[in-house]
């Protein structure tokens, strides 16, 4: 994943960590 290309992939995917810390 290239974070220069796709910035806002990369941010969804921070902001997706803790929730799937929470669900589980």
């Amino acid at each position: 994943m290239n974070l220069q290309e796709d910035p806002n992939k990369f941010t969804a995917y921070l902001a997706l960590r803790p929730i799937k810390d929470i669900i589980e």
